[in-house]
């Protein structure tokens, strides 16, 4: 895939709202380093962006990292009801790429689908004080 065919939200309109923006965390499998390097990097983080637009998902922030990843999103819906499946597209694509490459087939990259995730007005981000973090399966939501 080319860089011109990622969907790059350069510079959006940072309008967070109570209903429907989600800050979500997720980490890789004993927090290893499967993304180290430019290349693999590079693969997550395209990943993120693609599967997110095709979801319909507006990112507000991002940030990809070699054992874990960010994103502040507004869901197509109030309750992100496309939440799991997006993630489980995600994980399940770089998984097997990042498997491929190492040739280690079936090995486990992501973190038991587990993912932090709250609300924007939890977070704190409407000007609301900030809640504590909830951890919820990714199949809960």
């Amino acid at each position: 895939m080319s860089q011109r065919e990622i969907p790059w939200p350069h510079a959006p309109l940072h309008q967070l709202t109570q209903s429907g923006t989600f800050i979500v965390t997720a980490a890789t499998y004993n927090k290893e380093h499967c993304f180290r390097g430019a290349k693999r990097l590079a693969v997550l983080h395209r990943g993120l962006l693609k599967v997110a637009h095709d979801f319909n998902w507006r990112l507000e922030a991002w940030a990809a990292f070699s054992n874990h990843y960010h994103f502040i999103g507004h869901s197509p819906d109030a309750e992100a009801k496309n939440l799991s499946e997006m993630i489980s597209t995600l994980h399940a694509k770089t998984a097997g790429w990042i498997n491929r490459l190492d040739r280690t087939p079936g090995r486990q990259v992501w973190f038991s689908s587990l993912i932090n995730i709250r609300g924007a007005q939890r977070a704190g981000l409407n000007g609301a004080p900030p809640r504590p973090w909830s951890m919820q399966s990714i199949d809960s939501i």
